[in-house]
């Protein structure tokens, strides 16, 4: 657990830092010798955790015990280990590698050990902090005010995990990832990263750029955005047939929400226009989920939103979903009014630095611009830009026959 919160050295960040130094030199030796035990779980992965520091120049601080999950190469002599991350702040990189680990392992060819990991606060990770109290939590399901949800978010985010919010941020999540990827025996850092992936993969390249090896980042966000803003989407651009029946609900929704109380499903809430609006950002970054996203949407229509709020809304507060809140005030405090702890390391300044990296964007993103994958790409001196005429946030998920051997000649060149 997240334990012995006793002094705090503020690292703040500046150009040029570099995690070799923080963690207390180049070399891995240290990591070394770390024998790993890895229990089987199904599916072909197996699971195992590392006890990392909470403040790497502060032993007093205690450590968190970092949760990964491991699918083998299919090859006798794997190449390494390739990490991956996607998704939102706060999702778990142990279930993502359930969710599309057969499939990244089919494009690399099988020649990685593939790793999730849940990144500090999420899921297997210790220790679940929570942005909930029973007064905020009922305020900020039925507020429509911005302001005030902002507001509701900082407090939230304050002072209810015991101070363990300031070992919390995407900078410091970069920095387990170093150590993670010494422990498994490699120089440097392989990994793949879609969504909020691409910012720890892009805070990552500026914190340490020496310890890149092979990454690839998709549905990019401008991290320079995300930090300052708080948000991972630009903008909700809906382009498909149905967008103007869904937008007439939104409307009418801000006019009359729909209150549903259905005893049989144990469900009491209001359908409000600002929950349809978000839930329809992630429907749209995930073409699978379009068809029964319309249809919740639907019902809507007939007075019934159940559906809805069944599969496509939060009914309570989970751990990704507070996870995720409490990294978003600690990287940014725009969205959340009222945030008053700082976190130990801080997002770095974006500068130009000799890296290859490989970046995939999808021409129809309705949640991004294209425009971010080209403000990225000017981070590095050897990016490589693979654009898709495809509609949907993150290219992976339906990649094209080119751009899936693209991706594969990457890792394997």
């Amino acid at each position: 657990m997240l334990v012995g919160f006793l002094i705090v050295i503020h690292l703040w960040q500046f150009p040029g830092i570099n995690l070799d130094s923080l963690l207390g030199g180049g070399s891995r030796s240290i990591e070394q010798g770390r024998d790993l035990q890895w229990e089987y779980g199904h599916s072909g992965i197996y699971h195992s955790y590392v006890t990392l520091p909470l403040n790497c120049r502060d032993p007093r601080a205690g450590h968190v015990r970092i949760a990964l999950a491991q699918m083998p190469a299919r090859i006798k002599t794997p190449l390494g280990s390739l990490i991956i991350s996607m998704g939102h702040p706060g999702e778990s990189g142990t279930k993502a590698l359930y969710e599309v680990g057969e499939e990244i392992m089919d494009i690399i060819e099988g020649s990685y050990n593939l790793i999730g990991f849940d990144a500090r606060g999420v899921n297997l990770t210790s220790n679940h902090l929570s942005c909930s109290s029973d007064d905020i939590t009922k305020q900020w399901f039925y507020s429509e005010n911005k302001d005030e949800l902002y507001s509701l978010r900082g407090r939230g985010c304050s002072g209810l995990g015991r101070g363990a919010e300031k070992y919390i941020s995407t900078a410091l999540t970069a920095t387990d990832l170093l150590r993670i990827s010494r422990i498994l025996g490699d120089d440097k850092l392989n990994y793949i990263g879609f969504s909020y992936g691409s910012i720890i993969g892009n805070t990552f390249s500026q914190l340490s750029p020496s310890r890149v090896g092979r990454m690839a980042l998709g549905g990019v966000i401008d991290p320079e955005m995300y930090y300052t803003t708080g948000k991972t989407l630009k903008h909700v651009k809906c382009i498909l047939p149905e967008c103007k029946e869904i937008e007439d609900t939104i409307s009418n929704l801000q006019e009359q929400p729909l209150e549903v109380h259905d005893k049989q499903n144990g469900i009491s809430d209001i359908v409000t226009h600002t929950k349809v609006e978000q839930a329809l950002a992630s429907a749209l970054s995930e073409p699978k989920k379009w068809p029964q996203f319309v249809s919740s949407i639907r019902a809507i229509q007939d007075g019934n939103g159940t559906p809805f709020l069944q599969k496509h809304w939060r009914a309570k507060f989970d751990v990704a979903f507070e996870a995720g809140y409490v990294t978003r005030c600690s990287d940014s405090k725009s969205g959340c009014a009222g945030h008053t702890i700082d976190p130990i390391l801080k997002p770095p300044n974006f500068r130009r630095i000799d890296v290859p990296i490989l970046l995939l964007g999808t021409a129809k993103d309705p949640i991004i611009s294209f425009e971010d994958v080209i403000k990225v790409s000017t981070y590095y001196t050897q990016p490589t830009i693979i654009q898709q005429d495809t509609v949907g946030h993150c290219a992976f998920s339906q990649l094209t026959e080119s751009s899936r051997a693209r991706l594969r000649d990457w890792f394997l060149q």
